[in-house]
């Protein structure tokens, strides 16, 4: 079982607020899996998103009356098939929350489901009765990870770990009909709130400790699971 360990992150000396000069960081973003899977589980097999910016969202005592981000670029991947990393800048000071951003209409590359072309989540999987299934979202509601936390110049790598158990929580993928399942705007538009509902839920912001972009079970952890 992996078992993050949440890290006493002491707020580094506190320098000015500038927009050059500070250090470069690594976003790693990639599913990752806190506990061994259940026999005949549901079983996410791709999750394709597209997102805009990831933003860092620094903390008021030193933003004062303004909302200072940093922002990484934009991506279009499969989460489901290993870390994409992404390279923004960020000064080393405390932070109140992260902000994942899902887009729409995002450039997809040619592997992704033609789906993707109008959604921000396409996942695709297997039922545990061994049915196929499908989750097309176009929300662009704005996924907010409320959770203090200090960056500091040493911290150079970053990783972003969404849990695709919890994109499942609450979706009784057993009990809709049809050869192919499938939930989207058409079909079980509940259980695709239940699905939207749950996003924000499922990401881990962690520092990434081995530098391998995705989180592990010794990474400190900086912004916990909901």
């Amino acid at each position: 079982m992996l078992a993050l360990v949440l890290s006493a992150c002491v707020p580094p000396t506190p320098h000015p607020v500038t927009e050059t000069g500070n250090p470069e960081r690594i976003l790693g973003l990639a599913a990752f899996d806190p506990t061994p899977p259940a026999a005949a589980a549901n079983e996410v097999l791709t999750a394709w998103v597209g997102l805009g910016g990831t933003k860092f969202i620094l903390d008021e005592e030193y933003a004062g009356e303004n909302e200072l981000e940093w922002e990484t670029p934009e991506l279009v991947a499969d989460l489901a098939a290993g870390p994409v990393d992404l390279k923004f800048r960020s000064p080393s000071l405390g932070y109140s929350h992260v902000e994942v951003r899902p887009r729409t209409g995002r450039h997809t590359p040619a592997e992704a489901p033609v789906a993707l072309e109008d959604a921000s989540f396409v996942v695709d999987g297997t039922v545990s009765d061994g049915r196929p299934f499908r989750i097309v979202s176009t929300t662009e509601d704005i996924l907010s990870l409320e959770h203090p936390f200090s960056l500091s110049d040493t911290q150079s790598d970053l990783a972003l770990g969404c849990d695709l158990d919890v994109w499942l929580e609450g979706l009784d993928l057993e009990g809709l009909p049809g050869d192919t399942v499938t939930i989207d705007e058409d079909h079980a538009p509940a259980l695709l709130r239940t699905f939207e509902q749950n996003l924000a839920r499922s990401f881990t912001l962690v520092e990434d400790a081995d530098g391998d972009g995705a989180v592990g079970e010794d990474d400190p952890v900086l912004v916990p699971l909901d």
